[in-house]
């Protein structure tokens, strides 16, 4: 997804997410795992899908979200540590 051309859809997937907030998906990974993107996304399972027997689980980001997440931050900059 190149976010300077196309317009960007209100929900996001996690590689989209983390190109839409300018950071590489092993960061942004860990701001999932941390807790620190929590309320700017839903979980769910894919019934049926397994990799090596675990069931797949997606996570759908609201861009509208993110970008109160990222104005958070922008204003108290040492909150994204």
């Amino acid at each position: 997804m190149d976010i300077n051309t196309a317009q960007v859809p209100e929900y996001l997937h996690e590689h989209q997410a983390a190109a839409y907030i300018c950071v590489d998906e092993n960061f942004f990974n860990s701001l999932i795992t941390s807790g620190a993107l929590d309320g700017t996304y839903v979980s769910y399972e894919m019934a049926g899908k397994t990799i090596d027997g675990r069931v797949i689980t997606l996570n759908v980001f609201s861009k509208s979200k993110l970008d109160e997440w990222m104005a958070k931050r922008c204003e108290e900059p040492g909150l994204l540590r």
